[in-house]
């Protein structure tokens, strides 16, 4: 999932995956591919944007918004890796 090799890339994906790691413990009715599908949906949402200090606090709480609201399964977007 790191798509910025920089150290400040690295250091966004190690935010990123201690975001994985909060969501997952916080939202243990979802599985944990859920939790991830939900952080790459809005880690998509956050590319190109010229806030890169913010954006793993950004991804974590879309995230975690998307999570707490209950989706049909013809609403959610299954990301394929």
């Amino acid at each position: 999932m790191n798509r910025n090799p920089s150290p400040a890339g690295h250091a966004e994906q190690h935010l990123i995956d201690l975001a994985i790691l909060r969501l997952a413990a916080k939202h243990t009715d979802k599985s944990f591919a859920e939790v991830i599908d939900a952080v790459t949906r809005a880690r998509v949402h956050f590319d190109g944007k010229p806030i890169r200090d913010f954006v793993p606090l950004l991804v974590e709480r879309h995230a975690d918004k998307e999570l707490g609201i209950p989706l049909r399964p013809s609403d959610r977007t299954t990301i394929r890796r």
